[in-house]
């Protein structure tokens, strides 16, 4: 997956440390199996997924390059109903699965959260251009 914008990556290398948090106290708590460990890795991809897809879309349509923006939101809707089968998926084997999944799927989102708080507050400054 490529990250083209300063602020994909810097979401990127923040949102490892979460997921590695997650799987660390998954481990001590729940004695991490390999069910609790595929489900946080592919909610985490799909997220990862999500993000370049959706920032994609923003910048295209930021640019207003209206040739390439049909393709750009067919991109998206198509991994939006990626999440759905990934989630239905995992609804479908368990309820812990499920839960694992949203967990993954909800990394990208909580240190998007994480940095929004800490930025209003004047912990950080990311100077976003």
């Amino acid at each position: 997956m490529n990250f083209n914008n300063s602020t994909e990556k810097l979401l990127m290398k923040r949102s490892l440390p979460l997921f590695a948090v997650i799987l660390l106290i998954s481990q001590v708590f729940f004695k991490l199996n390999i069910q609790l460990f595929f489900g946080v890795t592919i909610g985490y991809a799909v997220s990862l997924i999500r993000l370049r897809s959706l920032s994609e879309m923003v910048t295209t349509m930021i640019s207003n390059a209206k040739i390439k923006f049909g393709s750009v939101v067919i991109k998206y809707l198509i991994v939006q109903l990626l999440t759905v089968i990934v989630l239905f998926v995992a609804a479908g084997k368990s309820i812990q699965s499920f839960f694992v999944v949203f967990l993954g799927l909800s990394i990208v989102t909580l240190t998007i959260m994480i940095n929004a708080f800490t930025e209003a507050i004047g912990i950080t400054k990311n100077n976003f251009e």
